[in-house]
C-alpha cells in the first residue's frame, strides 16, 4: 500500500465534502427569497428546524432534503471517480467486495476514503467557509449520510429519532438519541466484520455492493455524531431547565 496516495485521497475527499457542505441552503433561501439571514432570528441556526419556525414547514422540509443531498453529492462523486477511473488498467480504488475479501493489492487506494466526504460535508454545514463559519447543527447531514449509504442504519436511527421525538416532543432530543444509537450500531457492525467471517453478509445494509461499511465508516459516523452532540449541548441544558421548545405538530 502506498500510504502517501491513500492519505492524499483521504484529504481530497474531506476537502471536497467540506466545500460542498459549506453551501448553506437555509441562508441562501433566507437571503434570496425572504431577505432574512436565519442566523439572526429564532434559534440562530442555519438549518431545517429554524427555517421551519421562520418560513413554515414546507420551506423547512425543502432545506432538510437539500442539506441531506449536499452531504451525499460529494460522497457519490468521489466514490465514482475512485471506483471507475483506471490507472494502468486498474481502478484507482479497490471495490467494496475486494475490501471485504482483503483483495486490495494493485489498487492505488486500498481503503474506503470516500467516507470522509460525509464528515467534510457536516463540518462544512456547521462551520461554512462561505458564511463566516456560522452554520447549522448537522442533523440533516448526519441523517442524510446514513440514508444514502446504509439503509439498515438509517432505519434504526430514524426509528430512534421518531421514538424520542414522539415521547418528549423535542427535535433536539430525537437528534441526540439518533446520533448515539447510530454510533453504537456502526461500531457493533465494524467489530463483527473484524472478528467474524461474515461472507456476503459483510455488505449487508449498503445499497448493493458499492460501498464498504467497515471500521473507517464507524470512525466517520462517530465523529459526525460527536459533532452533532457537541452542537446540541445548549439544547441539553435547556431541556434540563424545561426551556426547550417542543414541536406542536405531534
Amino acid at each position: 500500500m502506498n500510504i502517501v496516495y491513500n492519505i492524499i485521497a483521504a484529504i481530497g475527499c474531506l476537502i471536497v465534502g467540506y466545500l460542498i457542505g459549506s453551501i448553506s441552503i437555509s441562508i441562501s433561501i433566507g437571503k434570496g427569497v425572504y431577505h432574512q439571514d436565519p442566523r439572526d432570528y429564532g434559534s440562530g441556526n442555519a438549518g431545517g428546524t429554524n427555517a421551519s419556525r421562520l418560513w413554515g414547514r414546507r420551506v423547512g422540509t425543502i432545506v432538510v432534503i437539500l442539506d441531506m443531498a449536499k452531504t451525499l453529492i460529494p460522497l457519490w462523486a468521489c466514490w465514482a471517480i475512485l471506483a471507475f477511473i483506471k490507472v494502468d488498467g486498474t481502478t484507482i480504488m479497490a471495490s467494496a467486495r475486494e475490501m471485504l475479501n482483503g483483495e486490495t493489492a494493485g489498487h492505488i487506494v486500498e481503503w474506503p476514503v470516500y467516507w470522509l466526504c460525509l464528515l467534510g460535508a457536516e463540518i462544512g454545514h456547521v462551520y461554512p467557509v462561505y458564511y463566516n463559519f456560522r452554520g447549522g447543527k448537522g442533523v440533516a447531514n448526519y441523517l442524510g449520510g446514513l440514508a444514502g449509504t446504509n439503509w439498515a442504519l438509517f432505519i434504526i436511527s430514524g426509528v430512534s429519532f421518531m421514538s424520542a421525538l414522539g415521547a418528549k416532543k423535542y427535535i433536539s432530543l430525537g437528534s441526540i438519541v439518533s446520533a448515539i444509537v447510530g454510533i453504537i450500531f456502526t461500531w457493533t457492525w465494524a467489530i463483527l466484520l473484524l472478528t467474524v467471517d461474515m461472507g456476503n453478509w459483510g455488505l449487508f445494509g449498503t445499497w448493493g455492493i458499492t460501498m464498504y461499511c467497515n471500521w473507517v465508516y464507524a470512525i466517520v459516523i462517530t465523529l459526525m455524531g460527536g459533532l452533532l452532540l457537541l452542537k446540541h449541548r445548549e439544547n441539553v441544558k435547556r431541556i434540563k431547565r424545561g426551556e426547550e421548545d417542543k414541536v406542536t405538530w405531534l
